[in-house]
């Protein structure tokens, strides 16, 4: 977890499929490579909520005053991503063995490349590992 005055950052790294969002949308607070690559204080709660709400895969959420904020998606949707995961958004049936810790129910990302460790849930093994596939947008 990483914290800042008025709010919580948690990053759920099984669940994360490495697309970028965050590291794009919000370099100053999400510093790819870094050993503490979560700074909260870099920018105001608001701009830190906004970036966390766009991960696709729902490994970030953060917290309000205790309480835990995940993304909820009304619209169903499924998008398959180049070179990665099917990203799932909505409110689907999915009933996997378990759901990894803070994990959305409405928006995540189930592997493709059959490597995850954290399967169904992608976990970055495809970027890690260089698969391609011929599939996506």
């Amino acid at each position: 977890d990483a914290e800042a005055p008025g709010i919580t950052v948690h990053f759920n790294r099984s669940i994360c499929s490495g697309a970028g969002e965050c590291v794009r949308g919000l370099p100053s607070v999400f510093v790819s490579g870094a050993k503490d690559w979560i700074r909260p204080a870099e920018a105001s709660v608001a701009e830190v909520i906004a970036t966390v709400k766009k991960c696709p895969s729902g490994a970030l959420t953060y917290s309000l005053d205790g309480v835990t904020h995940r993304r909820d998606e009304t619209e169903v949707r499924v998008r398959i991503v180049k070179d990665g995961p099917y990203e799932i958004t909505g409110p689907v049936e999915f009933d996997p063995p378990q759901w990894s810790a803070n994990a959305s129910k409405t928006c995540f990302a189930l592997c493709r490349c059959g490597r995850s460790a954290n399967a169904p849930f992608c976990d970055y093994s495809h970027g890690e590992q260089g698969w391609t596939d011929s599939g996506g947008d």
